[in-house]
């Protein structure tokens, strides 16, 4: 037998079990994975129940931008969407009330018409958009 075979073998084990486990990886998501929707904030809750647990872009007026605890920082846009940035507070406050921001996250919940994207971050506002009808 060949002395490198197990280490090949492993490196595919490896290789195969990567490939099963980091696409349900929230951060390798929103990190690499592309939004499988784009929606209006107002459209936002319709959207985003079909795509629970998947990565979306919600395109809205910022309504708050809360940065009291800099391990949870939310920011809300209008239309009932929050978006928890976690600790990325430079993000959230490179955010300001009344202007319209590009926000990608991964869909945690829609309840009661208000939508959670756990995590999220900001997105340039001029790459491509383009939003879903209800």
């Amino acid at each position: 037998m060949n002395p490198s075979a197990p280490r090949s073998l492993g490196a595919i084990a490896l290789l195969a079990l990567l490939a099963l486990v980091l696409p349900g990886c929230r951060g390798w998501t929103m990190d690499y994975g592309d939004p499988v929707a784009h929606a209006e904030a107002k459209d936002a809750a319709v959207i985003a129940q079909r795509h629970l647990g998947e990565k979306i872009v919600v395109r809205g007026t910022v309504a708050s931008v809360d940065v009291s605890d800099p391990e949870d920082c939310v920011v809300r846009l209008e239309g009932l969407v929050v978006a928890r940035f976690g600790d990325f507070k430079a993000m959230a406050e490179g955010l300001e009330m009344g202007e319209v921001a590009t926000i990608s996250g991964i869909v945690d919940s829609v309840d009661a018409g208000i939508v959670t994207l756990d995590p999220a971050m900001g997105r340039d506002g001029l790459a491509p958009f383009e939003p879903e009808k209800p």
